[in-house]
């Protein structure tokens, strides 16, 4: 499934951080992956699929990862209501098909997730925003700059 290529692809992309703590290493991801999941989860969930000349895409740069997604929120749906647990969906069966598998815990729970996922990582809370007709999610990592 595309799911599973897309965290396929994640894990072997993604720059992972060792830090060593006495005799022992600890190696983690840059980004947290459930937070990445749940964007594309999302993505997939409520792109507006009329939209069929652009599809859903994602950018890894060194300090950030952008997925964008076809489609605005849906009316009367604002980015400031988007943690309120607000069931507004555009794909009502993909939505309960995720639901119903493990792809998707709760309906209206993945924004706080991602936010708290990300916080937990000690990085900054997913940015949210509405540009042209795209809806996209910026996850801000840690600089990096190689010698």
């Amino acid at each position: 499934m595309l799911l599973k290529e897309a965290e396929l692809f994640f894990n072997k992309t993604l720059i992972n951080t060792s830090q060593i703590k006495g005799f022992k290493r600890k190696t983690m991801q840059d980004y947290p992956f459930e937070a990445i999941r749940e964007a594309l989860v999302n993505a997939l969930a409520h792109r507006d699929y009329t939209i069929s000349t652009a599809p859903i895409t994602f950018y890894i740069y060194n300090d950030l990862i952008e997925i964008r997604s076809p489609g605005r929120l849906v009316y009367p749906l604002t980015i400031d209501e988007l943690e309120e647990n607000k069931s507004i969906h555009r794909n009502e069966a993909i939505c309960n098909i995720f639901s119903k598998t493990r792809y998707m815990e709760h309906v209206g729970t993945g924004i706080k997730r991602m936010k708290d996922a990300m916080r937990a990582h000690g990085l900054k809370e997913p940015e949210f925003a509405e540009t042209g007709l795209f809806f996209e999610v910026t996850f801000r990592g840690i600089v990096i700059i190689i010698h």
